[in-house]
């Protein structure tokens, strides 16, 4: 999906809500205090939706491997890390170093 349109759904969407859910910076895009009030829900949906597609795919059944992720020690560190501990609290999540 292109910038354009995602920047456009956006616009629709703070349109209908009748204010704007995120502040446009030099750096990008910033939530407003409606849109992280909406972000938990908006994620729910997400996955929802995902969930929903697998299903249908028949990709439901439990997934089992190794999974080895490579990247520098400060993305590891600020960004992977609380993703993997909130998606080892819902699956067998064995992170090793």
């Amino acid at each position: 999906m292109s910038h354009s349109t995602v920047g456009r759904r956006i616009k629709a969407l703070e349109d209908e809500a009748g204010q704007p859910l995120f502040r446009r910076t030099q750096d990008g895009l910033v939530l407003t205090d409606a849109g992280d009030a909406v972000l938990a829900l908006a994620e729910s949906m997400e996955n929802s939706a995902l969930s929903m597609e697998s299903r249908l795919a028949g990709n439901h059944e439990r997934l089992e491997g190794i999974l080895r992720i490579s990247s520098a020690d400060w993305f590891a560190g600020y960004v992977l890390a609380p993703v993997l501990a909130e998606w080892g609290a819902v699956t067998q999540l064995l992170c090793r170093r």
